[in-house]
């Protein structure tokens, strides 16, 4: 993961991915950790983010203020993407 967004970034990044061990059939939840360049918001991340992938028809974006979960994409072939800003951190997950 670290070298293909650092690529697609055209600079180094560092990263931490968590997967999530569930009672699942199918699917995949994770949290990725990352540290933002100073000033980031969640805005500056979700518009980079839509810029590259607009296209993408098998993802959702979760309401404001509710983080991603599996119950709102079971049976689907669905991706809910979310990003968070810790503040006291200085982190986005």
């Amino acid at each position: 993961m670290e070298q293909e967004i650092s690529a697609a970034l055209g600079r180094d990044i560092a990263l931490l991915f968590v997967p999530h061990l569930l009672p699942i059939t199918r699917g995949l939840l994770s949290s990725i950790f990352m540290r933002p360049r100073s000033g980031t918001t969640e805005s500056d991340v979700h518009a980079a983010f839509e810029a590259s992938f607009r296209q993408v028809a098998l993802r959702q974006d979760p309401e404001a203020g509710r983080t991603p979960g599996t119950a709102h994409v079971r049976a689907t072939n669905f991706c809910e993407l979310a990003f968070i800003l810790d503040r006291a951190a200085k982190r986005f997950w």
